[in-house]
């Protein structure tokens, strides 16, 4: 029970998020209204025959959240029956079912982050969010392959938001001290997502397949695309000859296989194939003045 309250008080903060900054996935709102839209008017809906009982206070109306604070309060709601459902889920014993209640802990977390407008707070909330993964490290990856390959990916794209966040404070700091306040971020983001995109290396050594498993695609072609962004933040040479093999790569992965859904991420791709070959000459030609 408490798992089902978490999973509609996720939901609400997920619905009232929308349009929001780090909200999450723009296809997840589509989807879901598109299912909805099979429904039609809600207040046609009737249902004669089923006995219900009273209305329950823990439905609340989306309407209501409007701040910070408002979605602050129905995240403590969500997160008391989480933590809840953990002592209940123990690791000895419920490793699966505790890793889907951290799972939905680091989705309140996210989702709560989109209504703080403070970005050192908002960097606050995805440090904590992160905190949440640290169990990952215990676990035999034998074992659990799914649930640690779904951790990297989710380390990674952590990483990468406070990336995103950090580079705003410091956007107009000298590149000297932007890079050095970004680096561990960095640093923290490829690493997490190397280590997500070797799970899919080739068992015989012949490094990376031509292409992907189908179910599996979209989160490979994110994380490397993530990862030559978050190389590209630094104004250093070498960062940015790394990320533009990264981007090489997804250039040339999409025009040799047909990928559906990522043509923003293509014409990205293209497009910095492009634009950092003459960053990179502009570093050098300002080093070796």
């Amino acid at each position: 029970m408490d798992i089902a309250f978490v999973d509609m008080w996720l939901s609400l903060l997920r619905y009232c998020s929308w349009g929001k900054v780090g909200a999450g996935d723009d296809n997840e709102r589509r989807e879901a209204i598109n299912e909805g839209k099979a429904l039609g008017d809600r207040s046609t809906l009737v249902f004669e025959g089923l006995t219900l009982g009273a209305h329950t206070p823990a439905c609340l109306d989306p309407t209501i959240v409007k701040s910070f604070d408002d979605a602050r309060a129905i995240y403590l709601k969500a997160s008391g029956r989480a933590a809840r459902a953990k002592k209940f889920y123990v690791m000895d014993g419920f490793v699966t079912s505790h890793f889907e209640v951290l799972n939905r802990e680091v989705s309140l977390y996210q989702v709560l982050c989109a209504w703080e407008t403070d970005l050192a707070r908002r960097l606050a909330i995805q440090k904590r969010r992160l905190a949440l993964l640290e169990p990952l490290d215990e676990l035999n990856e034998k074992a659990y392959t799914q649930i640690v390959r779904q951790g990297l990916f989710d380390r990674g794209t952590i990483n990468a938001e406070m990336l995103e966040i950090k580079h705003t404070m410091h956007v107009n700091d000298p590149p000297l001290k932007r890079n050095k306040k970004l680096a561990p971020l960095v640093e923290a983001t490829v690493q997490a997502y190397t280590a997500f995109i070797q799970r899919f290396e080739n068992k015989d050594g012949g490094g990376l397949p031509t292409r992907v498993e189908t179910e599996a695609e979209g989160a490979f072609l994110t994380a490397h695309f993530h990862l030559a962004r978050a190389l590209s933040r630094l104004d250093e040479v070498e960062s940015l000859r790394k990320s533009l093999h990264s981007y090489e790569y997804l250039h040339n992965y999409y025009r040799r296989n047909k990928v559906e859904g990522m043509e923003s991420e293509e014409a990205v791709c293209k497009e910095m194939v492009e634009l950092l070959p003459r960053r990179i000459a502009k570093l050098n030609a300002g080093i070796t003045a």
